[in-house]
């Protein structure tokens, strides 16, 4: 039984491992400069966790130190795991480790990871395959992020943010795209794109490659992996391909085509033309699995979605209030055009910026992804544990849309004034989103309460 310690333990990545961990039967103690309900529940199963960082956290009897790459390697407690010669570990590492030596399903790339990887473990569940599981978000029927199935397989979001997937030895790996994020650790895309060719490189002869045919850089890799390789899209020169696409407000229902043969139609629950790439991919790892296509047909028409991406949280006759975890231009280009087929009346929006270095980096992006919104209301930047940047605050992402002159915005810089301005101008049959990776979560759920007891 080893002691661990888990830095940043109430992050949605490092709160799943640390679960997973307790589960194979290691002590688990850990710290967060904030507490949340994650940290609650690893409490619950038995870990001791502190809020704020100390060295003193650091026991004699401490075996690993887990930490993320938000923490700087002159952080005190890890300075005195060196001290006191603890064994200190990446995430990605310490992932790697709980996965031991059960068959690693990876799904990596800038977007639709964790919507990907529960897609795959549901469809393996509904087949009675009881995987273990590790994502970046949370599903109610799996029961949060993590899960220790029976199976033989683990099927695991692999972030790409750092770089630090190499810790990873994947049998079979999605990659679902390749765009410009986490520029404070890449130098351009053809960096990421020499990083995730590396990762893919470690998938055996015998394992498989998934990857998205109609990203250059993805289409690029997948004809020089050793693995089998296959490529899913909209295009028919696809290895699987959808078609005859109709999109209701709620649902997508499509033909999957696998190697020119038409498999039979899909009907999911959750709308939008990003969602049914995330099917094809699933499809894809779990067609050459084995895993017969009514079994997949039969799951998807089950899958409940996943905690905030297109999460209604507040619906009737009159408004509708949707949270979504978006934070990339792409990302949110995805969601407005996906909740414009939602509404009855107009679309609204509300974005937190996430994070400092990614709004200097990628600030200019952002002045036409909300186009397709009748107003967007922009507010200040949430750090997520980085420290502010002379210049950078949310108000160069208002300055960029104003210039662009696509959507109507409106600047807010405290999160806690949105709903006064936004709540009273909702009109019946509107739809109002709320975007970003940070606590905007908190206003939408706000928004979604005091709307139940109007």
């Amino acid at each position: 039984m080893r002691k661990i310690h888990m830095m940043g333990i109430g992050g949605i990545g490092m709160s799943a491992i640390a679960e997973l961990s307790i589960k194979k039967g290691d002590l688990v103690t850990g710290c967060d400069a904030r507490l949340n309900y994650l940290t609650d529940k690893l409490r619950s199963m038995g870990a001791a966790v502190y809020e704020g960082h100390d060295s003193s956290h650091i026991f004699n009897d401490t075996d690993i130190l887990v930490y993320s790459s938000a923490l700087k390697k002159d952080h005190p407690e890890i300075i005195e795991a060196n001290r006191k010669s603890v064994r200190i570990m990446r995430r990605a590492e310490m992932l790697s480790d709980v996965v031991g030596d059960k068959k690693l399903i990876a799904v990596t790339g800038t977007h639709g990871k964790t919507t990907t990887t529960f897609m795959i473990t549901h469809v393996f569940n509904h087949a009675g395959m009881s995987p273990c599981f590790a994502a970046g978000g949370e599903m109610d029927e799996l029961g949060g992020n993590a899960g220790w199935g029976s199976g033989e397989y683990f099927i695991a979001e692999a972030d790409e943010s750092d770089g630090t997937q190499r810790y990873l030895k994947p049998d079979s790996v999605v990659v679902t795209n390749i765009d410009c994020d986490h520029m404070e650790n890449y130098s351009d895309i053809s960096h990421i794109a020499s990083v995730m060719r590396e990762f893919l490189g470690k998938v055996p002869d015998d394992g498989f490659v998934v990857g998205f045919g109609e990203d250059l850089e993805v289409a690029k890799m997948l004809k020089n992996v050793k693995a089998k390789a296959f490529s899913y899209g909209f295009n028919s020169d696809n290895d699987i391909c959808a078609a005859d696409i109709q999109f209701g407000p709620f649902s997508s229902e499509f033909d999957i085509i696998f190697s020119g043969k038409k498999m039979g139609r899909v009907m999911l629950n959750i709308p939008g033309r990003h969602n049914v790439l995330n099917a094809l991919a699933c499809a894809a790892i779990c067609l050459n699995y084995g895993i017969p296509f009514k079994e997949i047909t039969a799951a998807f028409g089950s899958y409940p979605g996943v905690r905030r991406r297109l999460d209604v949280l507040f619906s009737d006759n009159n408004v509708m209030i949707i949270d979504d975890y978006a934070h990339h231009p792409s990302e949110i280009r995805a969601v407005v055009n996906t909740v414009k087929g939602m509404a009855k009346g107009r679309c609204m929006g509300v974005f937190q910026p996430h994070r400092y270095s990614r709004t200097k980096y990628l600030h200019e992006q952002f002045a036409d992804c909300f186009e397709g919104l009748d107003e967007i209301v922009l507010t200040d930047i949430y750090g997520a544990g980085e420290l502010p940047i002379t210049g950078i605050d949310g108000k160069l992402i208002y300055d960029v849309v104003v210039k662009n002159g696509g959507t109507e915005a409106v600047y807010i810089e405290s999160k806690n004034k949105i709903l006064e301005y936004i709540l009273p101008r909702l009109k019946s049959g509107d739809v109002l989103v709320f975007m970003g990776a940070g606590d905007i979560t908190d206003i939408a759920h706000k928004a979604g309460e005091i709307l139940q007891v109007l």
